[in-house]
């Protein structure tokens, strides 16, 4: 299908689908301002980042239809599809400034059983992480059906993950036409509010790879420290391979504390989360959330990550910013 059918496409879907007779609810997501220093070291030791970096993201849409039927977008620095940073040039990067449009996409929930949603959109994680499947910072470019009833919710998804390079979904408009692309994800809560979920991923873009997704996640005292198990595991000859243990807990309302354990095969070539090196992988995230208030306008974060390649013991990543969160 021609670049210019499949935009004219994802134009009708929005603006003929979209009625504007009726009364529109406008709205903004939390917005997020940061800035972080981070220094890098690839599994041979050399010097591979040390730099002083900032993050913009912002979001909002309107809604019509008392919200049944909204338009999206959520906009975030970053170049590529696992990163959300920029460089400001103080450091051994040159400055940058990304700041793209990820995702823009039309959803319509006729009911609470049923929803669906077309454009560019996130991913979804079922009970898992993005260490054994997809960057927090992607996207993916298609369709997307949704059904959610008592305690199981179901996500099919099917479009484009072709182009890992482009953050900008004004470039990726295309991708709408093209199918190379499907993932099935079931989530199950239970009534303690444990999650398991099953999925299956099914990538053309990467040499027609089928993936088996796992997850399970254990909460305890009412949510303030969890336990998640995961794997996605390649249905393929190479059974390229991601497995993830993390165990997170808050102190309070002072500190947010995760440790984590990741194996990723060199095989496995799902874009994860950007920290996840080939090998075995075990970092230590600190959050201190709300170190100061500015009022009613924003929430000051400070945090602290340092991810250790225990395969190559020359490898690891440490990164100290600040946020904040209107």
């Amino acid at each position: 299908m021609s670049k210019w059918i499949s935009r004219a496409l994802f134009a009708t879907t929005v603006f003929v689908l979209a009625p504007t007779t009726f009364a529109a609810d406008f709205f903004m997501h939390d917005g997020m301002l940061g800035a972080r220093w981070k220094y890098q070291k690839n599994v041979a030791g050399k010097e591979k980042t040390n730099d002083v970096q900032y993050h913009l993201d912002a979001g909002g849409g309107v809604g019509v239809m008392e919200n049944k039927l909204k338009l999206e977008f959520h906009a975030r620095t970053g170049s590529s599809y696992t990163s959300g940073w920029s460089n400001t040039g103080l450091g051994r990067s040159d400055d940058s400034f990304d700041f793209h449009v990820r995702r823009l996409y039309l959803s319509y929930q006729p009911s609470t059983i049923w929803g669906f949603m077309t454009g560019s959109m996130a991913q979804e994680y079922g009970a898992g992480t993005s260490n054994t499947s997809f960057d927090g910072d992607g996207w993916i470019t298609g369709y997307r059906i949704n059904y959610s009833r008592n305690s199981s919710k179901f996500h099919f998804t099917y479009g484009d993950l072709s182009d890992y390079s482009k953050p900008s979904f004004f470039e990726r408009t295309e991708g709408m036409g093209e199918f190379n692309f499907g993932h099935m994800i079931w989530t199950y809560d239970t009534e303690s509010k444990n999650q398991g979920s099953f999925g299956y991923i099914y990538n053309v873009t990467d040499k027609a790879d089928h993936y088996a997704q796992v997850a399970f996640k254990k909460n305890y005292n009412d949510g303030d420290q969890y336990v998640v198990i995961e794997d996605t595991l390649a249905l393929t000859k190479k059974r390229g391979n991601a497995v993830g243990l993390t165990m997170g807990s808050k102190f309070g309302s002072m500190m947010k504390a995760s440790l984590a354990w990741a194996h990723k095969t060199t095989s496995f070539i799902l874009p994860t989360n950007d920290k996840i090196l080939a090998g075995h992988n075990a970092w230590l995230a600190l959050k201190f959330p709300k170190i100061w208030k500015g009022g009613d306008l924003y929430d000051a974060e400070l945090f602290v990550n340092h991810i250790h390649n225990l395969s190559h013991s020359k490898g690891f990543r440490s990164e100290l910013g600040l946020t904040l969160k209107f």
